[in-house]
């Protein structure tokens, strides 16, 4: 998650300084250009000198991100990290992290980060969702499906929200439970062949073959590759 710098310069040199930060603020904060050129322009925006440290730990983030999207997780995390410590109020900078550290495939830490992150803003529903993602892999399907239902409830109109948690109901051997979230998912999104291809694995499990078919067919017909 990025956040927009509000441009808070304690001193500059001169204003066309001020008009290049400003710039390269607006650069840093958004998702014009390739990650490359974000990376720079938040590189300037730290190396301005003179920003306040929660405007500081915006532009760490932000570049954090941009990291992320070059799937340089080890800088990342450095930046992620610096982050929060100018800002340890900063959710969202801890929940960066901690997808950095899920890509890693540092599950303790991530969700370490994610439980941070949730204690400085408990509506922060995709710190949930991921937490659940991350608590699922390590097989703790209670505690996920436990995450997926914070997550649901502070937002219900996310189909993938009920898929995982329809996966996670599945592995648990409820899968009337997980068809009744798959249901969900696709009445959100018909175009989700994810939740056609699980919702057939529930069908099989629970021995229909008819519905399993069925729903094969329609996550074949999304997804002909």
């Amino acid at each position: 998650m990025k956040r927009v710098l509000g441009l808070v310069v304690l001193s500059v040199a001169s204003w066309s300084a001020l008009a290049q930060t400003a710039i390269d603020s607006e650069m840093c904060g958004g998702s014009a250009g390739t990650a490359d050129d974000r990376i720079a322009a938040c590189t300037r925006v730290i190396n301005s000198g003179g920003l306040a440290n929660q405007i500081l730990a915006i532009a760490f983030n932000n570049r954090g991100i941009d990291w992320q999207a070059k799937s340089d997780y080890q800088r990342a995390i450095e930046d992620l990290t610096e982050a929060v410590r100018l800002d340890p109020q900063y959710a969202n900078a801890y929940f960066n992290r901690g997808n950095s550290w899920y890509a890693r495939g540092d599950r303790d830490q991530a969700v370490a980060d994610y439980t941070e992150a949730l204690r400085i803003n408990p509506r922060l529903a995709g710190a949930f969702y991921n937490r659940g993602n991350v608590l699922h892999a390590k097989g703790d399907y209670d505690q996920a499906i436990t995450d997926f239902t914070e997550a649901i409830k502070l937002n219900s109109q996310i189909d993938s929200f009920y898929t995982n948690r329809g996966i996670a109901w599945s592995a648990k051997g409820e899968q009337d439970r997980a068809i009744t979230d798959f249901n969900e998912a696709i009445r959100l999104n018909p175009q989700s062949a994810n939740a056609y291809a699980k919702r057939a694995v529930a069908w099989h499990l629970k021995g229909d073959r008819a519905r399993a078919t069925a729903d094969l067919k329609e996550w074949r017909r999304l997804k002909p590759e």
